[in-house]
């Protein structure tokens, strides 16, 4: 459990988080009835954010990535029958042509969405890799089709496949997404994403003096880098992995004094043996082996006993771990080999000590 918590603080989001900022826009009331008034306000938006200072790339997505992303449906691979409503289920977002590059999320294939597409209402699509790999094992998923959301949809062609995102948390890297062009009909919400070269929270007043300039009605609303909300979408996983840690460090503790103490307390006990085997002439090295090799006898024991039961009890956490495997071999390797050097350590110390005393003494104490 550790190690899958250290996992998901160093997962791979497939996009670089550092500088960005967030904040939502709703097109709504009729000011933006009309798919021209919103073409016409992103237009604006956009040039606007692009001459602040710092600002390097300005994107939208329809939801937020990691906080609020996206929307899950069906979608049906030309070729493969479904029920009609009971396709394979993917997340779905629409982004704008500059999206990819201002989260700077790279392409394992084909192109990004393009103006033209946004303008000429071509039906296509992006798809992770994960998506890719499913449906097409071991070939190019450049120009498949997919329809979407119901079998009688239009059917989409990909166009470009896309590294796999961290849409809401990074332990849901099962399910498989789908990038749309955001196009002017759309009228939900808008997510804005400006990637900056300083602090971005610095930025936020000169953010939202350019939205009043455009509409001074429009308020920016949940603005926040993506700093904070990874930090905040990571509370629960930083808790309970802060705990697991205490925990197993506490168990590991424990057991290590115990083993330490039993493997010390198990030998002491063989001073009076150990004395007559010296009386009657053994060296001290024969009475180190001869510890050694009965502690070695009882770690076999253990570790027949322990590590097998581990390996099976671990598959209880299957669910639960990311990142490690429930036969984790780091693990499941590493801490027997831990315990097995403190069972020869706690051995050796009083054999070592046993083989200093004098003989006559070692007997008198029977």
């Amino acid at each position: 459990m550790v190690r899958s918590f250290m996992a998901t603080m160093t997962a791979d989001l497939g996009f670089d988080g550092r500088g960005l900022l967030n904040f939502q826009l709703s097109l709504a009331g009729d000011r933006y009835a009309s798919d021209s008034a919103r073409a016409a306000f992103e237009h604006e938006l956009d040039a606007r954010l692009r001459a602040l200072p710092a600002v390097q790339d300005v994107g939208m997505i329809d939801a937020q990535l990691v906080a609020s992303c996206c929307q899950h449906a069906p979608y049906f691979p030309a070729g493969k029958s479904y029920p009609r409503e009971l396709g394979p289920r993917a997340w779905f977002a629409r982004v704008s042509p500059q999206y990819l590059a201002t989260m700077r999320i790279p392409l394992r294939q084909g192109r990004g969405i393009t103006d033209a597409d946004v303008t000429s209402g071509e039906p296509v699509v992006l798809v992770d890799d994960l998506l890719a790999a499913r449906e097409w094992p071991g070939e190019p998923a450049i120009g498949k089709r997919l329809q979407l959301f119901s079998s009688t949809d239009v059917a989409h062609t990909v166009v470009g496949v896309f590294p796999h995102l961290v849409t809401r948390s990074v332990t849901d890297e099962r399910t498989a997404q789908v990038l749309l062009p955001l196009r002017a009909d759309y009228a939900g919400e808008r997510w804005v994403v400006l990637r900056t070269a300083g602090d971005p929270s610095a930025l936020l007043p000169a953010v939202r003096a350019a939205v009043r300039s455009i509409d001074p009605g429009l308020p920016t609303a949940r603005a926040a880098t993506m700093d904070f909300i990874l930090r905040d979408r990571m509370f629960q996983p930083r808790v309970f992995g802060t705990m697991f840690a205490v925990f197993a460090g506490a168990a590991l503790l424990l057991a290590t004094i115990g083993l330490y103490g039993v493997m010390s307390y198990v030998v002491a006990q063989r001073t009076h043996e150990l004395g007559i085997r010296m009386a009657l002439g053994a060296s001290a090295r024969d009475v180190r082996r001869l510890v050694l090799r009965g502690a070695l006898r009882l770690i076999g024991v253990g570790l027949l006993v322990g590590v097998p039961a581990a390996v099976a009890l671990a598959q209880l956490l299957r669910g639960a771990l990311y990142g490690v495997t429930a036969t984790d071999p780091v693990t499941l390797l590493g801490i027997p080999l831990l315990l097995t050097l403190i069972a020869l350590l706690a051995s050796a110390i009083p054999a070592r000590r046993a083989t200093r005393v004098d003989p006559l003494t070692a007997l008198r104490r029977e």
